[in-house]
């Protein structure tokens, strides 16, 4: 994209007069041009258009290198691309923005919690956990430690460690309403009333082999499991009547759909306890409000 003309000249100036006490005309223009640019790029991001916003934060961080807000511009990229859930591309910024060794330790403690909800979306659990850990270690905050924790819980329930979430939970600091809520859910942890919610996909899968229909009533789908039930009962009934009056073709095709309803019966028994262990997980992570700070986002 050509450079602004505005932006130009006023970068012109401020070479030929220098930086310093004695242009204050040309950096005055050039401070104004670097101010109009943040609001730009702050206004897009609060707007959810995260990817224009991204472009204008690295505009910023091209035309005036010098200003401080420069570290905050890189987190600030950092997180439109969380926000955007462009796990890949937040990835490769996260490790760039870390290898600053001037960066502050403020924002490294942003880029590495960051970093976390990566490596986390992008369904790796360990390398999440110690990027959480890190992040911790680095965070001086107590507010920042708490979101950190919230992160964390929210990890362990996706990965059914609820012993994890609740520890995670009971190290909050925080107090009022936020301390409380999360003292809450983490008592409800203890209590087993989630856990007790969740169901086996191994053992929804045996019951619905060892009769159709018992995986689905397992999982509590009941409207599920009575037809399961009654298309295997039409399908063997019709291959044995076929097999009686001697059709061979059609007693091998009633068996093959026979075959195929009762494979589908165990699969989806399976398929669905997972389904069911996720909705789970994601409605008590809705609840927990775990991914705060990140400009615009809305809640998956």
């Amino acid at each position: 994209m050509p450079v602004r003309p505005v932006i130009a000249s006023s970068l012109l100036l401020f070479l030929a007069v220098g930086a310093g006490p004695s242009c204050p005309a040309p950096c005055f223009a050039l401070q104004q041009e670097a101010d109009l640019q943040w609001a730009l790029a702050e206004n897009l991001s609060g707007r959810g258009e995260h990817y224009r916003a991204i472009t204008e934060y690295e505009r910023f961080i091209f035309y005036f290198p010098r200003d401080s807000r420069v570290g905050l511009a890189r987190i600030r990229v950092l997180e439109s691309y969380v926000a955007g859930r462009w796990w890949p591309e937040a990835l490769k910024a996260a490790r760039e923005v870390l290898e600053d060794q001037e960066l502050s330790q403020g924002f490294r403690c942003r880029a590495m919690e960051l970093l976390g909800i990566c490596y986390m979306r992008m369904k790796d659990p360990v390398k999440a956990r110690e990027s959480f850990k890190s992040a911790l270690e680095l965070c001086a905050e107590p507010a920042d430690r708490d979101r950190i924790r919230l992160l964390a819980a929210e990890l362990g329930a996706e990965l059914r460690d609820w012993e994890a979430a609740a520890r995670a939970l009971e190290a909050m600091e925080a107090g009022g309403l936020p301390g409380q809520a999360a003292q809450e859910q983490a008592s409800r942890i203890r209590r087993g009333e989630l856990s007790s919610k969740e169901r086996s996909p191994w053992t929804a899968g045996v019951l619905a082999g060892l009769f159709p229909g018992a995986g689905h009533a397992y999982l509590g789908r009941w409207e599920d499991a009575a037809l399961v039930f009654l298309v295997n009962g039409a399908f063997l009934g019709a291959t044995v009547e076929a097999v009686q009056k001697k059709e061979p073709a059609l007693a091998a095709g009633m068996a093959m759909a026979e075959l195929l309803w009762y494979s589908g019966n165990i699969f989806s028994a399976v398929s669905n306890a997972h389904k069911q262990n996720r909705r789970l997980s994601e409605q008590w992570s809705r609840e927990l409000g775990s991914e705060q700070g990140l400009p615009g986002e809305s809640r998956r």
